[in-house]
This record gives structure tokens, C-alpha cells and sequence, in this order.
């Protein structure tokens, strides 16, 4: 998200400390395993990769018609 709405580059090297940071202490409090960290990061990559791929196909599937002119104001009869 940082990359793709351009922020700050120091916004994304301050995320990947932090990220690198938690993986650091879940693993060394033993709270998780390494595998756990690789698993995780391929669930999120797949969990990404198919709502990328579930918009594309949406995009596609739905045909664009223009909306229906709305009729105008009636003239009155006198």
C-alpha cells in the first residue's frame, strides 16, 4: 500500500522494521516458529494474489451500459 499510493520511502523502510522487528521477538520469546513467520507471509501472499484475481475477474465480467436517460419535464396541457 505505501508503494502503490507513493508515500514516503521512509514510511516503507520504518514497516519493514517493524516487521522484522516483531518476527525477531515472536521467535525469540518462543511464541512462534520460523516456519510459522513463512507461513503467514505465504497466506497473506496468496490471500492478496486472489482478491487481486477475483477483481480482475469481476472487471470483467460486468458489461458497462450508460445509465437510461431520465425523461424530461411533461408540458402541460391547458
Amino acid at each position: 500500500m505505501i508503494r502503490k499510493y507513493r508515500l514516503p520511502g521512509w514510511l516503507f523502510w520504518t514497516q519493514a522494521a517493524l516487521t522484522l522487528g516483531v518476527c525477531f521477538a515472536i521467535v525469540y520469546t518462543g511464541e512462534h516458529y520460523v516456519v510459522d513467520i513463512l507461513a503467514g507471509f505465504a497466506f497473506g501472499l496468496a490471500a492478496w494474489w486472489l482478491v487481486q484475481w477475483a477483481l480482475a475477474a469481476g472487471r470483467s465480467q460486468v458489461p458497462v451500459t450508460p445509465a437510461a436517460p431520465e425523461p424530461g419535464p411533461r408540458e402541460r396541457v391547458a
